[in-house]
């Protein structure tokens, strides 16, 4: 039966907020704001096992050169100016457990998926320009499982293995598909410290 001084809760809560404004030949502003809520809960119902989930909500960073346009005269290029970019935001829900056995032995498993907003791609802009723009939603998910053991003469085997894919959903359109962001790692290293 679990007592109630295995499990840690922890939930907080964040605003962002901030302005841009343009001025030149488009004039615009945007005044931002997003509200940054976690919560994450773990259960140690032993020396050797910690399990831990974790929700939590995050907003993007805006590129001042994505919302501004600019030219390359040399290059003869111009890259449109986007007033209305919003930055991307994103619901990450994450699982991972660790077991531990003693100091010679480490194994620790991480699965996670990612509801993400406001997708920022390079698009063809309303103006004609080519540039960066909101294109869609997308949702991310993938685990990990890495194991550790120590060896004789102060020696240290890693092994780590990572798989993670990907769906889009275009905002014009409407489609679902398939990303390029599909990944299989699988690697092993030797070494000296600990995990």
């Amino acid at each position: 039966m679990p007592r109630f001084a295995d499990w840690t809760i922890d939930a907080g809560i964040s605003l962002e907020s901030s302005n841009i404004a343009v001025r030149g030949g488009a004039q615009a502003s945007q005044q931002l704001a997003f509200i940054k809520p976690s919560v994450a809960v773990a259960w140690k119902p032993s020396d050797q096992l910690s399990i831990r989930g974790a929700l939590r909500r995050e907003a993007g960073q805006l590129d001042f050169h994505d919302f501004a346009a600019s030219a390359e005269l040399g290059a003869d290029r111009t890259l449109g100016g986007n007033p209305a970019l919003q930055p991307d935001t994103s619901t990450r829900l994450s699982l991972d457990v660790d077991y531990r056995v003693g100091n010679d032995v480490a194994v620790s498993f991480e699965m996670f998926h990612e509801w993400r907003q406001d997708v920022s791609e390079p698009i063809v802009l309303p103006s004609g320009d080519f540039g960066v723009g909101n294109a869609g939603d997308a949702r991310v998910w993938g685990a990990s499982l890495r194991a550790s053991r120590s060896l004789p003469f102060g020696l240290r085997a890693d092994a780590r293995a990572v798989w993670q894919d990907a769906s889009y959903r275009d905002a014009i359109s409407g489609s679902v598909r398939a990303t390029p962001s599909t990944s299989r790692r699988a690697s092993t290293t030797l070494g000296t410290g600990v995990p």
